[in-house]
């Protein structure tokens, strides 16, 4: 039962900070990695850029 508990945890943990599996902002039904997929198989995360809105 533990070892459920932490597996959802580290889930939750990794969907909210990675950003390949966070939701894609423009359409919250797909994450980031999804979306490349989406529209090109090839396609690969070099860079990105953190912005904040305060």
């Amino acid at each position: 039962m533990i070892d459920k508990i932490a597996e959802g945890k580290l889930h939750k943990y990794y969907k909210e900070n990675t950003l390949l599996n966070q939701q894609f902002f423009v359409d919250n039904k797909l994450d980031v990695k999804g979306y490349l997929k989406s529209v090109n198989s090839d396609l690969t995360v070099t860079d990105f850029k953190r912005s904040s809105l305060v």
